[in-house]
């Protein structure tokens, strides 16, 4: 997965055949999330500001109001 393969295509070649085997072996590491930010960042555009130590940072909107859930 860090190499650029589709989840799919890493399933195929670590052998799970399910995909909550592969999500319970898949383990997310801090760096990992880290650089996804930093790409998110880098795809933000204008809308991204930067700090004074020259860091950049995106603006996070809230919802005003709670998503609705659904009943069974």
């Amino acid at each position: 997965m860090k190499a650029g393969t589709n989840e799919r295509v890493a399933m195929a070649i670590s052998g799970h055949k399910t995909r909550a085997v592969f999500d319970r072996y898949h383990i997310v590491d801090t760096e990992d999330v880290v650089n996804a930010m930093r790409r998110v960042q880098g795809t933000v555009g204008p809308k991204s500001r930067t700090s004074r130590n020259g860091e950049s940072s995106v603006k996070v909107i809230r919802r005003r109001r709670p998503l609705k859930r659904l009943t069974a």
